[in-house]
């Protein structure tokens, strides 16, 4: 077993012992060692993958986090630990992938996994020097929003040609994916996003429901309206606090809860005061028991403006809630309309608003469409048959000949080789 937790930037590296017989091995590549949406499931994937016994696997983070509390387990982890600097022609950063290297010559890894993000270009270009890799890039967001100019869809086209296989997290995105890169549906598979649902099936709703009450101080009456992310502008939770006012003049009482953080908690706390709000808002910051606090709340919200498949929508399905939020990207894919939540066309406040007040006033509503949710997320999301599906797709990449996939990628690696080239003589 390789050393775990390793630094990778000159130190000296372990070796696996002689003769000793080893898996095929995948590395997953994420962007930052702190615990977001895309970096949890990439452990969580790799963890439940590595159970199964015929892959060996690793994770390698390229850029630091403002907390190393992402948890991996006995997984093998590489942390490159290293800042932007100087960036090449290709927006590339050669420490970087000098350090990504470092790292795949110690894991050996038979596949790479691209996590989203600047995965993409880092792992195209280790390919390049790294040549028996296999290559897969897991597309988790809505790449007509984020591939925003000609020359970022130019580039990202070269990168995406050095992929031996292409996963997109829902129906929505792929399309969207393949729509901008102008791809054959061939090239993209949809695998969704998973959740372990046994993290679920040991909790006491009851229980729960009346500890989170007791320690957030909420009254037995209230509704408590939960939701689960990013701090973000995208997230829309400053439109969601406004409407969270417009429900109490209707005679519902209610409390929202938010757990996580990011740039825009002060002043959506100064938000919250301004509105006369601050006793029912309760930012709880990031927190390990997400199960215990859906479980013990009575309807999830979010109402993000653009989301790939979001998990918590699958986490909140997993504890028993309902779901109101807007439809962007794969929402649909996971919250039926009508049948396991309620859903509102983009940037419809008032649409919003009404469902939420619904679903606040019809505890019968909520108590049915919760349990399909848990169906129904249960069927579609539990980890263990994602894992699979990935476990598939890597043994249908290991079996296909080098000839199939080369000659898609020697003039895009040529293209890269003399960019970096280039880049590494600027910097």
């Amino acid at each position: 077993m390789l050393v775990k937790d390793r630094v990778v930037g000159g130190q000296a590296v372990s070796t696996v012992p002689t003769g000793q017989t080893v898996n095929q091995r995948v590395l997953h590549l994420i962007h930052s060692d702190q615990p977001r949406g895309a970096e949890v499931f990439a452990v969580e994937l790799a963890s439940h993958i590595e159970g199964n016994g015929v892959f060996d696997n690793g994770i390698c983070t390229l850029y630091p986090g403002r907390n190393r509390s992402l948890p991996v387990g006995d997984l093998p982890m590489f942390r490159l630990d290293h800042r932007p600097g100087t960036l090449g022609r290709l927006g590339l950063d050669p420490g970087i992938l000098r350090r990504l290297l470092r790292a795949m010559k110690e894991f050996r890894p038979d596949i790479l996994v691209a996590h989203g993000s600047d995965t993409l270009k880092y792992s195209a270009c280790a390919s390049v020097f790294y040549r028996k890799v296999a290559t897969i890039y897991r597309n988790i967001g809505t790449a007509s929003i984020w591939a925003n100019s000609p020359v970022k869809v130019g580039v990202n086209r070269l990168f995406l040609r050095r992929m031996d296989a292409i996963v997109s997290v829902s129906q929505y995105t792929g399309r969207d994916f393949m729509n901008v890169y102008r791809l054959p549906p061939s090239r993209v598979t949809v695998i969704p996003n998973g959740v372990d649902a046994q993290a679920f099936q040991g909790v006491n709703q009851a229980s729960a429901r009346a500890q989170v009450r007791q320690e957030l101080e909420i009254p037995e009456s209230s509704i408590v309206l939960i939701s689960v992310g990013n701090l973000s502008q995208e997230k829309g939770y400053a439109d969601l606090l406004s409407l969270l006012g417009d429900l109490s003049p209707n005679g519902i009482e209610n409390h929202l809860v938010l757990v996580g953080e990011g740039p825009l908690r002060e002043p959506l706390q100064q938000q919250a005061r301004q509105l006369g709000l601050a006793d029912r808002v309760h930012f709880l910051g990031r927190r390990s028991d997400v199960p215990h606090l859906l479980s013990g709340s009575d309807l999830f919200v979010l109402p993000s403006k653009t989301e790939g498949m979001p998990a918590v929508l699958i986490e909140a399905g997993l504890a028993g809630l309902p779901s109101v939020a807007f439809n962007v990207g794969g929402v649909a894919e996971v919250v039926d309309h009508g049948v396991s939540g309620l859903l509102a066309a983009p940037g419809d406040q008032a649409g919003f608003s009404q469902a939420l007040a619904w679903l606040c006033r019809d505890q019968g509503q909520r108590t049915l469409m919760g349990a399909t949710a848990r169906d129904r997320c249960r069927e579609r999301f539990d980890i263990h048959k994602i894992a699979d599906d990935y476990q598939e797709l890597f043994r249908r990449i290991l079996s296909t000949s080098p000839s199939e996939s080369g000659h898609r990628r020697t003039h895009c690696t040529r293209q890269i080789e003399s960019f970096q080239r280039k880049g590494n003589g600027q910097s």
